[in-house]
């Protein structure tokens, strides 16, 4: 019996989660896990569940039948063990792919912001241009400031739901090894990269300060306060 989203990712993350428990046994780095334990759980109990609606379905017409009366249709038994499978693997994923993204943020690397900076300006990029932009147009400041808090994982989550529910197969596998390989390289490479951000580097105007002064501890932090692992050099 095959689990979506394959053999391959499993086995990436299987890989992933050594690396991270090797790394805190190394580093003698303390994870807290506490805030994760109900996406954890709940995602174990996705697992189970498609367990039990795969014993559960008829292996000729996969329906799930009783006394010859089909109770739930082939193409319900499918999506719906397909959703719980694809959660789990979600859930499980998400939690270590943070936990992996708090451990590069351990290490004492000379931040790069300058760099960056002269990359940017290579590029053409005018951050300033850019924040007199927004700094004058409220509601863009606000949606830019929730498309940023929904980012990953929210949207992740919606794009699965809907592949689902549409019984996709082919195109949610597809999605769920594209998420995965590619955070995993984005944040191996960000880990050589460490960054205040273009905030605090490239601004001019210091009176833009009160126009994202909703988001001025976290544009400054080096540290993302939505992931769920705390991390604490112990």
């Amino acid at each position: 019996m095959s689990f979506f989203p394959g053999a391959a990712c499993y086995a990436g993350l299987a890989i992933l989660t050594s690396i991270n428990a090797i790394w805190v046994a190394i580093a003698r780095v303390h994870i807290n896990v506490a805030h994760a334990l109900p996406e954890l759980s709940l995602s174990l109990g996705l697992f189970i569940m498609s367990l039990v609606l795969t014993r559960l379905k008829d292996p000729e017409t996969g329906a799930i039948a009783r006394n010859g009366s089909v109770l739930v249709p082939p193409a319900v038994v499918e999506r719906a063990i397909l959703g719980c499978q694809a959660f789990f693997f979600l859930y499980f994923a998400w939690t270590t792919l943070r936990i992996f993204n708090h451990l590069t943020m351990s290490l004492a690397l000379p931040h790069a912001d300058e760099w960056l900076a002269r990359a940017d300006r290579s590029l053409l990029l005018d951050w300033n241009a850019y924040f007199a932009f927004v700094a004058g147009k409220p509601f863009l400041s606000w949606t830019l400031d929730q498309a940023y808090a929904s980012l990953s994982y929210a949207i992740a989550i919606v794009i699965f739901l809907l592949l689902v529910v549409l019984g996709r197969i082919r195109q949610t596998e597809f999605f769920a090894v594209t998420f995965f390989a590619t955070a995993i390289i984005c944040t191996s490479i960000g880990m050589f990269f460490p960054a205040e951000a273009a905030v605090p580097i490239c601004l001019n105007a210091r009176n833009f300060w009160t126009n994202f002064r909703h988001r001025r501890a976290s544009i400054i932090s080096t540290t993302c306060a939505h992931c769920a692992a705390a991390i604490r050099s112990g």
